[in-house]
């Protein structure tokens, strides 16, 4: 469905302005990503360990934390998580603007510029941070390793590094392109019913938390997928594993092993903890962005 133009013309794009949002993207994406961190942490573990877990589960898991490791622990894993974040969401929001540029060239309907703009700085952002992503996710899934050094296991080479990429490439097109798409579409529509041209950070934080929840619930599975495969063989060294292991496999072998053995349902474990977490963090992302953009680049 076509869409009226933007409200607002964003000033014009140069090498500074997109070096500037790029620093602005990823100060919003570690500040929300360290406040939401004890959600994943608690998510993470459930995610990728072969039971059953859902809400009920996640609180049981979350005081037995707090109980055995202290409250600190909740934030294992943090330090690299940010430091992936930070370029992360830097590259993707700071990007965005770039990539809607040259593919308004090629397509003249707003929304699928949008996602399509979206889903190409989310790329980008993954392949440059992914390791990063790796360590994120072995720090937070085991219970038993305690430093960054500890995440490589005997045997792996450098080819843990880049375990899992496969999904993470097919998943990051929808998902960037969806949080991208709903995100600015909303917001457009907001500003064309609001009749003004500044949404609050209250409003802007509604339209992240929506494009939050539809993205991360679309592509959850993958998401899934991704991680077992990056902790799988880490988890298994540890004797962490409590369930079935499919170690080594590729993408395909992996999920047909997780239904085989665990049935479909395994995609969606920990899914209702993501989806409060996903919609904060998306939420606070966009806004704590869109005030930044506000205040720096928009005067």
């Amino acid at each position: 469905m076509a869409e009226i133009k933007q409200v607002k013309q964003e000033p014009q794009l140069t090498a500074t302005r997109t070096l500037s949002s790029v620093i602005l993207g990823g100060i919003a994406g570690g500040t929300a990503k360290s406040i939401t961190y004890p959600l994943e942490r608690v998510k993470t573990i459930g995610q990728t360990h072969a039971t059953r877990f859902g809400l009920a589960q996640a609180w049981t898991l979350g005081i037995d934390v707090l109980k055995k490791d202290g409250i600190l622990a909740f934030w294992k894993g943090n330090g690299v998580s940010v430091a992936r974040t930070v370029p992360y969401i830097g590259i993707a929001y700071g990007t965005f603007d770039f990539f809607q540029k040259q593919v308004n060239l090629l397509i003249s309907d707003a929304v699928i510029s949008r996602f399509c703009a979206g889903s190409l700085s989310g790329v980008l952002a993954a392949v440059c941070t992914y390791p990063l992503d790796v360590v994120r996710s072995r720090m937070a899934a085991s219970r038993v390793v305690k430093g960054y050094a500890e995440t490589a296991t005997a045997g792996e080479g450098y080819k843990w590094l880049f375990r899992g990429i496969g999904p993470t490439l097919v998943g990051v097109v929808p998902y960037a392109g969806l949080s991208f798409c709903i995100f600015h579409t909303s917001k457009a529509q907001l500003q064309q019913r609001t009749k003004t041209t500044k949404l609050s950070p209250v409003q802007n934080m509604l339209c992240g938390a929506l494009a939050g929840a539809v993205s991360q619930t679309v592509t959850y599975p993958i998401d899934t997928l991704r991680k077992r495969m990056q902790t799988d063989m880490l988890l298994v060294a540890k004797g962490e594993r409590d369930g079935a292991s499919y170690r080594g496999g590729t993408w395909w072998q992996t999920a047909r092993g997780m239904v085989q053995q665990e049935g479909w349902y395994s995609f969606w474990r920990g899914a209702q903890l993501n989806f409060m977490k996903g919609i904060t963090a998306a939420g606070l992302s966009f806004a704590i962005n869109e005030a930044l953009k506000d205040s720096f680049l928009r005067q």
